[in-house]
């Protein structure tokens, strides 16, 4: 059997009983064939196997995301989100005027989605940090 993907020259950390560390991996069809030394991968290799060389980086399996930042990361992408982080907002009003400026944007009814403001670095709340922003300034 012939692999449509072979993965070499890296470190393979494959999870099996005795946590082996490989240095290859074939793959056909989207389901690994092989696991090994870059020799033992070498016998899944045709003309057309494309191969990826990790020149010695790691590769894990599954995925491996604990934290759940993917989909913060799609929220947080236009067209319905709203950059409130430091760099842009430093103020309650800013924080306003960019809300302002989305709404332009945006149909009547479409939701636009904040993140990454930071109470630390609004002026208001530097110096009194109960005063967070409320429906009354952003409305």
């Amino acid at each position: 059997m012939k692999a449509d993907l072979a993965i070499i020259n890296g470190k393979v950390i494959t999870v099996d009983p005795d946590f082996s560390i490989q240095q290859a991996i074939a793959a056909k069809d989207g389901k690994i064939v092989a696991v090994g030394s870059n020799d033992d991968v070498k016998a899944f290799i045709a003309s057309d196997t494309k191969i990826l060389d990790l020149k010695g980086k790691p590769i894990l399996p599954g995925i491996n995301e604990s934290h759940m930042h993917a989909p913060f990361f799609g929220a947080s992408r236009p067209p319905l989100s709203l950059d409130l982080t430091f760099l842009k907002v430093k103020s309650i009003p800013d924080m306003v005027d960019a809300l302002r400026q989305k709404i332009a944007e945006v149909k009547p009814g479409e939701w636009i989605r904040g993140f990454g403001w930071d109470q630390s670095s609004l002026e208001e709340c530097r110096s009194d940090p109960a005063n967070l922003p409320r429906k009354l300034d952003l409305d």
